[in-house]
């Protein structure tokens, strides 16, 4: 190999896994030499870091390397580590997955101790990390060296899935050290699954710091998530930006095409003064650049988030490029949801809705539910010409809402997908033979609709025979099947 040209051993060498690739550069200087270029560019595309005091460090000294810093697109925290759970007494953490034996035979009160005060100690310096107000300006000498970075934003990884020995598929910075630290014993039956968790506050925190390392920095962002694809509505709606921060940061978002962001209202939001910067806020700035939206709005409390919150936004938000719109845990009423969508009209092709509920503009009639969900589908099909749609587990009151097909003798579902390259025949057709059947009992299954308290993680749905869908809903709501998809170093961004 050695007598073989550049080209070639990067070629040779992308046939290899990275373990692999990794093991035949360190056999030798002169095959490390030759495949650098080749190897950074394939593995150093999207960085993943844990915020911890060792993914951070471990990330500075990487973004000193000349050679890696310019091949860097994609930067992505995890948050938090276990799962969010950062209050978690003995008693708690005894039934948790983390203190398992690592033999059959009983371990004494020290031991676990000992696991408890690891346990401790590592939630600690997480917390302590993002609560530092040095965070931010280190991440802004992190982001001014990495000049070419296009998207930023936050992922999430149960850790006990990123500690589990089977897993190879993600990487991160920091997790060696996490390893070293937690003796987890992964059970043999299956992954452990990532949990639906509720760390909205610390999500925002996190996202704050990735924020104000991008004010005043050098790279302008195409991308931006402001929580993980598997955990919609984590993230609280109040921005811990100064006025001042939030200025400066505008101008860096000049260039965003791609926004993921799910805003989650817990009780002590609902009162946030007028004059705060929301979620919200940023993206009314930014929505008339972004060709796509991923939108998640919802109350964390059992009831019903008051309908002014999304109208408020709808009668604000201008689309000029928009082309994809996925809405996911949205309570909405009709006319705010026609004026939200009112000027996508001649951009949009692809359209998905997946636990949305909407809600009556008054008391209605026992009829009004199947009639409110036909008066927009009218209005789509009057207006709209989309290449995609997916509509599953629709709501109204609380109810569940099914789909009956132009054939009255099939059973009516809780999904539809329409593909014009697979169904033959144009959005308009296709949606104007749909019919809704609103269920007359309430709804109390586990996935439930938004203003319920979530128990269990939904079910993955693959709503499109595209790969690329199949993905994306994969992603954005099979929580606990992330482990099934490939998200490498040098995969699509995770927002696709």
């Amino acid at each position: 190999m050695l007598n073989l040209p550049i080209e070639l051993v990067n070629k040779t060498c992308s046939y290899l896994e990275q373990p692999e690739w990794a093991a035949l550069r360190l056999s030798c200087r002169s095959l490390y030499a030759k495949s650098l270029d080749a190897f950074a560019d394939r593995y150093f595309k999207s960085i993943c870091f844990i915020a911890t005091s060792e993914g951070i460090r471990q990330l500075e000294e990487l973004t000193n390397n000349e050679t890696i810093r310019e091949r860097v697109r994609q930067l992505w925290m995890i948050p938090t580590v276990f799962e969010g759970h950062h209050g978690w007494s003995l008693d708690q953490f005894c039934n948790s997955p983390y203190r398992e034996p690592l033999s059959h035979l009983r371990e004494n009160d020290d031991v676990l101790v000992a696991r408890y005060a690891t346990y401790q100690a590592i939630k600690a310096d997480n917390l302590a990390l993002l609560e530092s107000d040095t965070f931010g300006s280190r991440l802004h000498a992190c982001f001014a060296s990495l000049r070419n970075l296009e998207s930023v934003g936050l992922t999430h990884y149960a850790t006990a899935f990123l500690l589990d020995i089977r897993q190879t598929e993600v990487r991160c910075l920091g997790l060696q050290k996490l390893k070293n630290q937690v003796q987890y014993v992964h059970q043999h039956s299956t992954f452990n699954r990532l949990r639906w968790h509720q760390a909205g506050k610390v999500n925002s925190l996190a996202l704050s710091r990735m924020l104000q390392g991008l004010h005043n920095s050098n790279p302008k962002i195409t991308t931006l998530n402001t929580c993980g694809a598997n955990c919609c509505g984590s993230t609280s709606p109040i921005l811990p930006l100064t006025r001042e921060q939030y200025d400066s940061l505008l101008p860096k978002l000049e260039d965003l095409e791609k926004l993921h962001i799910c805003i989650c209202y817990a009780e002590d939001d609902l009162n946030y003064t007028p004059n705060s910067i929301t979620y919200i806020d940023l993206l009314i700035s930014v929505a008339p650049r972004l060709k796509r939206l991923v939108f998640s709005q919802w109350y964390r409390a059992p009831r019903d988030l008051e309908a002014r919150y999304f109208s408020e936004l709808s009668q604000s938000i201008r689309f000029t490029r928009l082309k994809e719109l996925h809405l996911h845990w949205i309570q909405i009423r009709l006319e705010s949801f026609k004026s939200f969508l009112n000027t996508t009209k001649g951009t949009m092709v692809s359209l998905s809705l997946d636990l949305v509920s909407l809600q009556p503009s008054a008391l209605p009639s026992t009829d009004y539910g199947p009639t409110c969900w036909r008066l927009l589908w009218d209005f789509l099909q009057a207006e709209m010409s989309l290449k995609r749609c997916y509509m599953g587990q629709l709501g109204y009151r609380r109810r569940k809402v099914m789909i009956q097909g132009p054939d009255e003798l099939a059973e009516p579902t809780y999904t539809a997908t329409f593909n014009a390259d697979v169904n033959g025949i144009c959005f308009n057709d296709w949606i104007g033979q749909l019919k809704p059947i609103v269920s007359e009992k309430l709804d109390f299954t586990i996935r439930r609709y938004p203003g319920l308290q979530p128990t269990k993680p939904p079910k993955a749905t693959e709503p499109f025979p595209n790969t690329h869908f199949q993905n994306y809903f994969l992603r954005m709501d099979g929580m606990h099947l992330l482990q099934t998809l490939k998200y490498t170093s040098d995969a699509p961004d995770p927002a696709d």
